[in-house]
């Protein structure tokens, strides 16, 4: 769907996939599941925080009644989607980002 609106999309399979390709290749926007195996989520915002460049991070989860959004929020996360994700919702919350309309 993102390609599709001309947006370049790599994936990762666990918070340190993320930021290991985030060490090869730097990127604007980070879509960031908070339940992954082997480095949530939740640790992975952290991490992401100490980066001189960091990207901005969406955090999404439907996990224990939005506790993790909330969270995730305390943590750094520049804006939380609870699942199930509109493809609206989410495109407008990247493409306000990448226009410059939002803010951390």
């Amino acid at each position: 769907m993102l390609e599709i609106e001309g947006h370049h999309v790599a994936s990762a399979a666990n918070g340190r996939e993320a930021l290991d390709r985030l060490e090869a290749e730097p990127f604007d926007v980070v879509l960031l599941d908070l339940v992954m195996p082997e480095q949530e989520g939740l640790e992975t915002i952290q991490r992401l925080r100490r980066k001189d460049n960091r990207p901005f991070i969406i955090a999404m989860s439907g996990a224990f009644g939005g506790e993790y959004l909330r969270i995730a929020r305390s943590l750094g996360a520049d804006q939380m989607l609870q699942k199930p994700i509109s493809r609206a919702d989410l495109l407008r919350v990247i493409n306000e980002h990448l226009a410059g309309g939002s803010t951390r």
